[in-house]
């Protein structure tokens, strides 16, 4: 009979300790539950691929696409990263641009590509940065990040500050960097 108490006691002190052990952050709640910080879409193993009059201009391949539509968030986001290539009108490869990470923001019309992102022209030169941006309003590439570029021919360029055309094949640096040969490369 003592052992019975004891051992009710015993749980009795346990559930309460186990009730008023547990916290209830509403804020905290809130924020993991709420329909905001979901996406509208969320679509795995994308390959897709754009036309202009039935044209195609570009193939778009992502693992995962989420699609946020509200007044405060109106974006696409690429969180595992992003393969988007682009075609002249014969469908041969233009230009195309890998990264770790993108989105895209419809209302201004502007792509960031974040993280080991490289950039190749038709040309087989290969730019890579860790931040660059395409504005399709202006149709270019730009970046203040430290950017190297390696042309087809063997020789690099490198600096910070880079801005070109969308395809990558005229282009500036504000500040280049190091020594390099210039050939017929630009």
């Amino acid at each position: 009979m003592k052992f019975n108490r004891l051992l009710n006691i015993a749980i009795i002190i346990s559930f309460c300790l186990t009730l008023f052990s547990c916290e209830n952050n509403i804020q905290q709640i809130n924020r993991i539950t709420s329909k905001n910080s979901l996406p509208d879409l969320s679509v795995e193993n994308v390959e897709t691929f754009y036309s202009d009059s039935g044209i195609i201009k570009a193939k778009l391949i992502a693992p995962l696409v989420n699609q946020y539509n509200s007044e405060d968030k109106n974006f696409t986001e690429f969180p595992k990263g992003i393969i988007a290539i682009s075609f002249d009108d014969s469908l041969k490869e233009n230009a195309n641009i890998t990264a770790n990470y993108a989105k895209y923001l419809p209302a201004k019309r502007v792509w960031e590509y974040r993280g080991d992102v490289k950039v190749k022209n038709p040309k087989g030169d290969i730019l890579k940065t860790e931040l660059l941006f395409a504005d399709e309003k202006t149709e270019k590439l730009y970046t203040d990040q430290f950017v190297r570029i390696a042309f087809a021919s063997g020789s690099q360029m490198q600096g910070s500050g880079f801005d070109s055309n969308l395809n990558f094949t005229k282009y500036n640096f504000s500040k280049p960097v190091g020594v390099w040969e210039m050939g017929n490369e630009k």
